[in-house]
């Protein structure tokens, strides 16, 4: 349907971005951000641009985009950075993710910065550092279903030894909340 009314010229709308991204249509959302950003040049289209170049599976590119945006037109955006941030994440460069998580966090206080930390010390083997971040997060708005999956997506990033004392830490910290976490054991 979105790509029937881009077909005929209609107008699009962040709502039926969304509906694509939902329907896998990653390339296509990677599209539509890139000609926001650069008809546009705000800086909420770079930080949705780079995100949708991470679910596309192109974190390289994501990285490599954000850095010479933030560097050519010094860039002060905490989405921004955090995004930059995740795709170095995915990259494995948790040193490089953490400054751009707390170059976010000295921009604007969200849950973002800590949702993006929390990946960050699971990641480095430090589940109480991370599980502080995600609390952090959770108070600050993060929805606990997307901060659960957070989670679980940054266990399942460790090896199999370390998501599993991953996963020892939040049950033994606290069994009926991460309740989730025994698949990982």
């Amino acid at each position: 349907m979105v790509l029937k009314k881009r077909e005929e010229g209609e107008h699009l709308d962040r709502n039926d971005i969304q509906i694509a991204n939902n329907q896998g249509q990653h390339d296509f959302v990677v599209c539509w951000y890139e000609e926001q950003y650069e008809a546009y040049g705000e800086h909420h289209d770079l930080a949705s641009l780079v995100s949708a170049l991470r679910h596309a599976g192109r974190s390289a590119q994501a990285a490599e985009i954000a850095k010479r945006e933030v560097n050519q037109h010094n860039i002060q955006s905490a989405p921004v950075w955090t995004s930059y941030g995740a795709a170095l994440a995915d990259l494995g460069d948790l040193e490089g993710a953490e400054r751009c998580a707390l170059s976010g966090l000295a921009l604007e206080i969200s849950y973002y910065p800590h949702n993006l930390l929390g990946r960050v010390y699971f990641l480095q083997g430090d589940p109480e550092r991370g599980e502080c971040h995600f609390d952090i997060a959770l108070e600050l708005g993060s929805q606990p279903r997307s901060l659960r999956k957070a989670m679980e997506n940054a266990i399942e990033e460790l090896s199999e030894s370390t998501g599993r004392e991953t996963a020892r830490y939040l049950l033994k910290k606290d069994s009926v909340k991460y309740n989730w976490a025994r698949q990982y054991l």
